[in-house]
């Protein structure tokens, strides 16, 4: 029986094919194992250190594991909804406001607004508004200047994840 040209050809595509499907696998592997070890080595890390290991027994008292607390936030991002503008007068500061949460805390708010051509006009850390999770930004510059500009918020969890949104203004 003679293999023609055309059968090579579909067979070598073939292995071709599921070669890259098994990269594709082992990379996405990689990269999990890679995540879950990142986050092993933090809550070892909270589990040692009493400060860090108080801080997360007080975010959650009925915890039973310090360790598992911290996985989790190790693994779990913080979530950021739409941020909302509070309309002023063109003459006053443009103020933002964003609900940032986590599963256990978030660490921190950045707010950066760049304008239609990439140049960053202003940024700045947001401070948490009362009680809940809003944290809000008030701009140095007038509202005005910051039309057709667009805003980058990154809300940050203790364990380094971050979440970020874009919002143009």
């Amino acid at each position: 029986m003679a293999i023609t040209i055309k059968a090579l050809v579909d067979a070598f595509l073939q292995a071709l094919q599921q070669h890259k499907k098994a990269k594709r696998k082992k990379h996405v592997l990689n990269d999990a194992n890679i995540r879950f070890r990142k986050a092993v080595a933090f809550a070892k890390m909270v589990r040692k250190d009493p400060t860090w290991s108080q801080f997360y027994l007080e975010q959650s008292p009925h915890c039973k594991s310090i360790f598992q607390l911290a996985l989790r936030d190790a693994l779990i991002g913080p979530h950021l909804c739409h941020p909302v503008i509070h309309q002023s007068k063109s003459c006053k500061p443009l103020r933002m406001e964003v609900q940032a949460s986590d599963n256990v805390g978030v660490a921190r708010v950045f707010f950066q607004f760049k304008n239609s051509k990439g140049e960053l006009l202003e940024e700045g850390r947001g401070e948490p508004a009362g009680k809940g999770n809003t944290w809000c930004y008030s701009t140095n510059a007038r509202a005005k200047d910051f039309s057709k500009s667009f805003a980058t918020i990154t809300a940050y969890d203790l364990a380094g994840n971050k979440a970020v949104i874009h919002k143009s203004l």
